[in-house]
């Protein structure tokens, strides 16, 4: 379990005076008797409030997500750094949440620090959050002020590198807030608050996002409050800044101010408790200390445990949890670069629209970031709908459906529900094919090079999106649950908050232990019956497959399947899509980079086609010079062929191949059934 996690309904409100005082005394006896924490955990505020100020740390983390999804790419490349570098930079992300998450999660739970054991934690990494996000709006100041006498190529490279160090810094402390933001809600709410704790968390997880692409879609500099505060934008370079660097400059403001608001009322909101190591937890550490194994050697033995114990469990999950972690492999291969990529894609094809019309290169480029951040919002705004009215148009529990005039129906409407009896398997199989189908427009929507049409695209990828962040979840409860009872198919209540998606979370990331199969010694016999059933295909294999496995999960005893060690395979899974993916990336960017001609140099003005926008100098003045990107592009246009278009096709092969698997899903679910004793119900 990771954190303290139970408790009754009262812990969760301030005590009353004389609750205080039992609570207190019953506190001191169980310090005295060896207790590992002092006083109780409980939330400040109105009451209610006590849950939406606990989850609000969530809206502030998905702000900072969408800056960087939106804005980081184009800025990187106007500094001049090629795709393929900056496909390895954002290698930080998977990396990040790969490392920061487990580390921090481990080494929070034994901290005794008299704010708690998450907060001190939370304070460190919201101050490395928000300076990392003021470091990447004003890396070329912070380069210009630092080299006074050096020159502009020497203050390029100094901005390339703190921006990059920046996005490190950004992946790395944003991933260390999520991990002690959900150990807060676990650690302080009780089991039977959980589900409520993580619906709120969901919702400003939403809204996060849908804030964030609105602010960005802004035009912040002319937008109150910066118009008065014209200081925190304004640039006095001697060459002059690109006109999307002000737009930065205030984005990564006010989301630094954000992240540090909604983080200090969930730090203020929630009272922890102190952890006191016991006891027993002393003669443990003199115990450890006086044995004759060196250090060293037990550090490097708790460092491969949670790996034996991956491995172990890994060894016997059914196929059906392996069939879900496939789907996520491909999935995530496909998904991961519109993320990081769809803002930049939206300006390539802006910027080639209105190549003709008045108005430097750089204000066409900042404009078309804008329209970006609009598509992602749109995306955002869709996805919402979706989770929330799709779950109530599907079957809500997995035992069959009751009578018509007993269902539940839609308000004026009187529509009784569900609409669909439409399983989870084959909806995610839907969305990957959807998303497949509107990678494939990307074609001609860069061969037109028609922003209509590529925002729209984006937009109905939320469909796809809303499923990725809901059905897996939901799977894997229902999947880990049939495991622990030996294949029998749940009560409808418990279904319904894993089928719902809201509660999916709370359970398995309590981290509680569940029977797992256990390896068996196999008959002769048995291994040549499997031997002839592999040569078969279709249902009838499937079902025989799902007899063999059920067979082998009875014989195998009570056992124990970690929800946790679930959960992190599945995390595994996502990483390995998006590590594939960004190395995929980098060498179609350089493949399709080295293929330009060289470039020389640039014009000494306007590139041609390109008129000068009214603010430009007059002409007896030196021109504005042009971003490194722009100089690149303006000098050969054929420096910039749809790359990125290319990897989003490449994640239309791999959406495919994913919704393959989640048929193939929904097939071994339902062989499941005929399988099993009982066949209520129905899984696809």
């Amino acid at each position: 379990m990771v954190g303290g996690g139970g408790g009754s309904a009262a812990q969760l409100y301030p005590p009353s005076s004389s609750d205080f005082a039992s609570s207190s005394s019953s506190s001191t006896r169980s310090a005295a008797m060896g207790a590992s924490h002092r006083d109780e955990p409980r939330l400040r505020g109105s009451p209610g409030l006590y849950i939406p100020l606990l989850a609000l740390g969530t809206l502030g983390v998905q702000l900072v997500w969408s800056t960087e999804m939106v804005f980081a790419s184009p800025y990187l490349l106007e500094l001049g750094l090629s795709k393929a570098s900056m496909a390895a930079v954002f290698v930080a992300g998977p990396l990040s949440g790969l490392l920061v998450q487990p580390i921090i999660g481990a080494t929070s739970d034994r901290c005794t620090h008299r704010w708690g054991r998450r907060r001190p934690y939370l304070a460190v990494a919201v101050a490395l959050c928000a300076s990392s996000l003021l470091l990447l709006g004003y890396a070329r100041s912070l380069s210009h002020t630092v080299l006074l006498a050096g020159n502009s190529t020497s203050a390029d490279k100094l901005t390339i590198f703190l921006a990059v160090l920046s996005i490190f810094g950004i992946d790395f402390s944003v991933n260390a807030v999520m991990s002690v933001d959900r150990a807060l809600i676990l650690d302080i709410l009780p089991a039977s608050q959980q589900a409520l704790g993580n619906a709120w968390a969901v919702r400003l997880t939403s809204t996060g996002l849908l804030l964030g692409f609105l602010i960005g879609n802004l035009d912040l500099p002319r937008t109150f409050p910066f118009s008065w505060l014209s200081f925190v934008w304004q640039t006095s370079y001697p060459e002059g800044a690109p006109a999307s660097e002000a737009q930065i400059k205030c984005m990564s403001v006010t989301t630094a101010l954000l992240l540090l608001l909604t983080q200090a009322l969930t730090a203020h909101a929630a009272v922890e408790q102190v952890y006191v190591p016991s006891a027993g937890d002393a003669e443990a550490r003199e115990g450890h200390l006086q044995r004759k194994t060196s250090r060293v050697q037990s550090t490097i033995q708790s460092a491969l445990e949670p790996l034996r114990e991956l491995r172990k469990t890994a060894a016997t999950l059914p196929d059906s949890i392996w069939m879900v972690f496939k789907v996520q492999f491909f999935n995530w291969i496909a998904m991961y670069p519109l993320l990081f990529w769809g803002t930049t894609w939206i300006g390539s094809i802006y910027r080639r629209q209105e190549s003709s019309q008045s108005g430097s290169p750089d204000e066409i480029a900042e404009r078309g970031t804008r329209l970006g951040s609009l598509a992602m919002f749109y995306q955002s705004l869709f996805s919402l709908l979706i989770s929330v009215v799709v779950p109530l148009l599907l079957p809500a529990t997995t035992s069959p459906s009751p009578n018509a005039a007993a269902r539940p129906r839609i308000p004026i409407l009187n529509v009784p529900l569900p609409l669909w009896n439409v399983g989870l398997p084959s909806l995610w199989a839907l969305s990957h094919f959807c998303y497949a189908l509107a990678m494939l427009f990307t074609w001609p929507a860069s061969w037109w090079s028609s922003t209509t049409i590529a925002v729209l695209l984006i937009a109905t990828t939320g469909f796809s999106v809303a499923t990725a962040n809901w059905i897996p979840f939901s799977l894997l409860g229902i999947l880990v649950h049939e495991a622990e009872h030996g294949k029998s198919r749940m009560a409808g209540s418990e279904a319904e908050g894993l089928l719902s998606g809201s509660s999916h979370r709370a359970g398995d990331e309590h981290g509680g232990t569940r029977a797992r199969p256990q390896a068996t010694t196999r008959s002769a016999g048995e291994d040549e019956d499997e031997d002839l059933d592999a040569l078969s295909f279709g249902p009838d294999r499937d079902v025989e497959e799902a007899r063999h496995e059920r067979l082998r999960a009875e014989r195998g005893g009570a056992g124990a399947t970690h929800a946790g060690a679930v959960l992190g395979l599945h995390n595994v899974s996502i990483v390995a899509g998006q590590l594939a993916v960004t190395a995929i990336s980098s060498l179609v960017f350089a493949l399709m980079d080295s293929s330009a001609p060289p470039v020389t140099n640039p014009p000494p003005g306007p590139p041609a086609g390109l008129n000068p926008s009214p603010s430009s100098p007059p002409s007896s003045s030196a021109p504005l010079p042009l971003p490194p990107r722009m100089r690149r592009e303006a000098a050969h246009p054929a420096a910039d062929p749809d790359a990125i278009g290319v990897v989003l096709r490449i994640g239309m092969v791999a959406a495919a191949v994913a919704g393959i698997f989640a048929l193939r899903l929904r097939a071994k679910m339902a062989a499941s059934e005929l399988a099993g004793p009982a066949t209520s119900g129905r899984a696809a």
